[in-house]
């Protein structure tokens, strides 16, 4: 029998930047990671190559989180108003871990900045703030309509074309990676989740809502993570 899959998952910077190697996590990730049959780990920042491929090598499988925002410089861009928060040891490990991750074909599940940090990963740029796309309400209200596009992994697992999802975030992406596809979108028009095809990886998604904050109610978002979980066991094999 084979053992339960290891979920790496990249946790927030403490916001006062005068506390060192102190990190900040809702449960919520480890909650839904957990009940979907996986072992959740929250990481530590390094850019120690050895380090890293180590990680690659005990996970079976990385959750990119929500957080601050990405360093525009990484999509070409300056920064272009004060709502952009910025962390660049966070920026620093994410990007040297993706790229050993991504190589070995790991599993990799995006959440919020999750989904945004994984289109600038592969070359896709966002807009640096959008208005009425961050809620007042508690994470387990659902207000926004998305729709999803039906030739897609989401709705291979989700079975429906449109759902009601929470929304918190300022940023969103701007130009889709050429690598990936957009598979869902919000009534305005925004990008809302990205893929790549199983035939090209086992399992990479990313969503720009919080399914982690309401799954235990919602059996569409309890599949994707069970999905995800999955994959990373096909990947234990």
């Amino acid at each position: 029998m084979n053992k339960k899959p290891l979920i790496a998952i990249i946790p927030s910077p403490h916001d006062d930047e005068k506390i060192k190697n102190r990190f900040v996590m809702r449960s919520s990730y480890f909650e839904a990671i957990h009940d979907a049959g996986g072992i959740p780990v929250y990481i530590p920042y390094t850019t120690d190559e050895k380090v890293l491929a180590s990680y690659c090598a005990d996970f079976d499988g990385f959750l990119f989180s929500g957080g601050v925002d990405i360093d525009p410089k990484y999509y070409g861009e300056t920064k272009k108003c004060n709502s952009v928060q910025i962390n660049a040891d966070r920026d620093n490990f994410e990007f040297a871990l993706f790229k050993v991750v991504y190589q070995a074909k790991k599993p990799i599940f995006g959440i919020c900045r999750g989904i945004q940090f994984l289109n600038v990963a592969l070359g896709g740029s966002l807009f640096q703030h959008i208005d009425n796309h961050s809620q007042k309400e508690s994470g387990d209200v659902r207000q926004q309509s998305i729709r999803i596009i039906k030739n897609s992994r989401l709705y291979d697992i989700i079975g429906k074309t449109e759902i009601m999802t929470n929304s918190f975030h300022h940023q969103v992406i701007k130009n889709t990676a050429k690598e990936l596809m957009a598979s869902a979108f919000s009534e305005d028009g925004y990008t809302e989740a990205i893929e790549l095809p199983t035939s090209k990886y086992p399992f990479f998604m990313a969503l720009q809502w919080h399914p982690e904050l309401y799954y235990t109610k919602d059996e569409g978002q309890r599949k994707i993570f069970k999905a995800f979980i999955a994959s990373c066991n096909d990947s234990n094999k």
